[in-house]
């Protein structure tokens, strides 16, 4: 990483969200020697707590966590005022885990009536997912 990307990566804030110890340490180590500024946490309710006053740009989670699901907490982070930006880290690939996450998006809770014109609106952006190749099940 060039001396100005490293400074600029700096600034961001990254939240890792694993229990497994092992996993977590080789992210959280993975993002620190990138430059990022980051906390870990291996509880979900835990997390939620440190969204709050840590503020990261972005969470880096699992989905599979004893006290709620990182589809739970993404539900939960959609219901803060300050919009974050949610990663899914998973083994899984099964295709039905991987569509999960993407439709706990598509309406947030606020969107009411007009959910149908935010499905479509969300669906016309272009988005990362656009440039993936579809996962086939074994």
């Amino acid at each position: 990483m060039m001396t100005s990307e490293v400074a600029s990566a700096q600034k961001k804030r990254v939240l890792i969200v694993e229990d497994d110890g092992a996993i977590l340490a080789i992210l959280e180590e993975a993002m620190i020697q990138e430059g990022y500024i980051v906390k870990a946490s291996t509880s979900a309710r835990e997390a939620m707590e440190l969204v709050k006053s840590f503020q990261p740009h972005i969470v880096l989670t699992d989905n599979d966590m004893p006290d709620i699901t990182g589809i739970e907490m993404l539900k939960e982070l959609r219901r803060l005022k300050n919009y974050v930006t949610v990663i899914f880290i998973s083994g899984r690939t099964d295709s039905q885990f991987v569509v999960q996450p993407v439709l706990a998006t598509l309406v947030p809770p606020r969107a009411g009536l007009i959910g149908g014109v935010e499905v479509e609106r969300r669906l016309d952006q272009p988005s990362v997912v656009d440039a993936l190749d579809p996962v086939e099940d074994e």
